[in-house]
């Protein structure tokens, strides 16, 4: 959890404009959302409640138009700025691969193989992009937006808001557990596709020498191992995803059932609540629950990113040997006396050793 910490703050820091400006996006989200739930309910109650006509509420449905409308722009809004985040963050640490792969001396680039190093750089980093396009502006119009919600129903109706500020908490602790496989199956998933990459270039590279060996079968075997340890690594995590969408489903299908029958007896059996506040909490109730649905599913995708992360993160902290790189950096004193003691080791006698040309011309290094 550290690494993958020490790893994704490292970008985050980077985004704490576009982290301020996703809060100030969401609030105002919020504030749309409210607004639409409001007007409708007014549009409804002047139409069906108080009967009256439709050139009333023209003005209404006006407004109503351009609250909709503001609410889709907020909501691309958020969805640019994560997808602008993770393009940024994927650049970043596709270059810290690389320059990672440069650093590496010759024996410990040979330590992986081709295809690994590839799936990590390419397949790895890509996975990182959910963390910022989705779980980030989902975690923060989650921190947001229900709070607004439930202080809203709190004021129209408190039985309503604690029926929803207890049964929200389901969500947040099932995706807790849930995302505690999904990080462990992810991990998985990356080390089987790295070893299925590896294993796979490294036949299309090798394949003269196998057919020259006679290991062509072999290898075809041991590429069929790896491929159905990559598919079932895959279909692990699928069925963590398809258990995760049906108990967040069953949530929120509670949830928004339990408020609806509360208000329902208040209304027709009790006699205690009007139309108007009644629907109008209807219609922010499941608001409310989605936006903890988008945070849990948010929250799978980010733990699957955590996993590529801390895949990609073991490869950055791996120990090698100097590369290219280091020993371009190193000082000139150090490159001089090392260039010195090379070239001291490094030095053949020569006398008595003929040497000739193609125009046969003669050089005996004895006679010097």
């Amino acid at each position: 959890m550290r690494r993958e910490k020490s790893l994704l703050s490292r970008q985050i820091s980077s985004f704490r404009k576009s982290i301020m400006l996703l809060g100030g996006l969401s609030l105002l989200l919020g504030t749309a959302m409210i607004s639409q739930a409001g007007l409708i309910t007014d549009i409804i109650d002047l139409i069906f409640v108080q009967k009256v006509s439709f050139s009333s509420i023209l003005a209404l449905l006006g407004i109503l138009l351009m609250v909709m409308a503001i609410r889709a722009a907020l909501s691309y809004g958020n969805g640019r700025i994560g997808l602008n985040m993770a393009a940024r963050a994927k650049t970043s640490l596709r270059g810290e691969v690389l320059r990672k792969l440069f650093r590496d001396s010759l024996t410990a680039s040979l330590s992986r193989q081709s295809g690994e190093k590839v799936s990590l750089a390419l397949d790895s980093v890509d996975e990182v992009d959910g963390y910022f396009s989705q779980y980030m502006p989902r975690m923060v119009e989650s921190a947001i937006i229900p709070i607004m919600i439930l202080v809203v129903v709190f004021t129209q109706h408190a039985p309503s808001g604690w029926i929803m500020l207890m049964t929200a908490p389901f969500i947040p602790l099932f995706m807790v557990l849930v995302g505690l496989q999904t990080r462990t199956k992810s991990e998985e998933k990356f080390a089987e596709l790295a070893r299925f990459s590896g294993i796979f270039l490294d036949s299309l590279q090798g394949l003269v020498t196998l057919k020259l060996y006679g290991r062509v079968k072999r290898q075809q075997e041991q590429i069929e191992r790896s491929s159905l340890g990559f598919r079932d690594a895959t279909m692990g995590i699928l069925r963590v995803a398809f258990t995760n969408a049906f108990m967040l489903e069953l949530i929120v299908m509670l949830g928004i059932g339990l408020v609806s029958l509360e208000l329902a007896l208040r209304l027709l059996v009790f006699k205690t609540m009007d139309f108007k506040t009644a629907f109008f909490i209807l219609l922010l109730v499941p608001e409310f629950y989605n936006l903890l649905k988008n945070m849990g599913t948010a929250f799978h995708s980010g733990r699957t990113s955590m996993g590529a992360a801390r895949q990609v993160e073991a490869m950055l902290t791996s120990e090698g040997a100097p590369g290219v790189a280091e020993q371009i950096e190193a000082s000139e004193g150090d490159q001089a006396s090392e260039g010195l003691a090379l070239a001291t080791a490094l030095l053949l006698p020569l006398d008595g050793v003929t040497c000739r040309s193609n125009m046969m011309d003669r050089w005996d290094s004895g006679s010097k």
